[in-house]
């Protein structure tokens, strides 16, 4: 498993300033280059600092790419608890697809971090990054319990286990625009996955 820590954490602003620069320029060589093409120098590149600076805060791509998934998913698991938490509560099947609209313009901003990270690199889960998925997890049930006799879930745990996972590939396979799709657009895909899930969490 490739070292996922930050070598050290910056203090000053201007140390803060470089980090935020790093991390921030790894997600751009993301999106344009995708994981495989991603390495230090890249990074370092696009984040306009020395490859001697990059090396002063993280180890390796990982750390750095570890980095940004744990800050891309702290404001997932936001962009969830605003949904869940806030005044509307999901009372009902239509908010669930709301909040998997949301959650998919979410991941859609930074679809190649979140598919390296959750489908193709399993050595990126490191502890922090799965205590976040425990807590988006969590929410999750808060928000089926929250919908009360909309959603009926006989096994919770493995229904929302297998819930979240089969919602979390769809999305991500939908953002990553697989060629074998053939017509079939990403908004039409996205309408599907809403209906398909407020059927799935109606049925009795």
């Amino acid at each position: 498993m490739p070292d996922l820590a930050a070598r050290k954490l910056p203090t000053q602003a201007r140390a803060r300033a470089t980090v935020e620069a790093i991390i921030e320029g790894c997600a751009r060589v993301l999106r344009h280059d995708g994981y495989a093409r991603t390495s230090t120098n890249r990074i370092a590149d696009a984040a306009g600092v020395a490859i001697g600076s990059l090396y002063e805060y993280f180890p390796n791509r990982d750390a750095i790419v570890y980095q940004l998934a744990l800050r891309r998913l702290t404001v997932l698991r936001e962009e969830i608890r605003l949904s869940v938490e806030g005044d509307r509560a999901l009372e009902e099947a239509p908010a669930a697809g709301e909040l998997l609209r949301r959650v998919f313009e979410t991941v859609a901003r930074d679809g190649a971090l979140f598919r390296s990270v959750l489908l193709d690199t399993p050595d990126l889960q490191g502890p922090e990054l799965r205590a976040l998925m425990a807590e988006i997890a969590a929410l999750v049930a808060e928000g089926a319990d929250r919908a009360g006799t909309g959603v009926d879930l006989h096994d919770a745990p493995s229904d929302l286990w297998l819930l979240t996972r089969m919602l979390s590939h769809a999305v991500l396979e939908i953002v990553a625009g697989d060629a074998r799709r053939g017509e079939l657009s990403t908004e039409r895909l996205l309408d599907s996955l809403v209906r398909l899930t407020q059927r799935m969490l109606a049925v009795r």
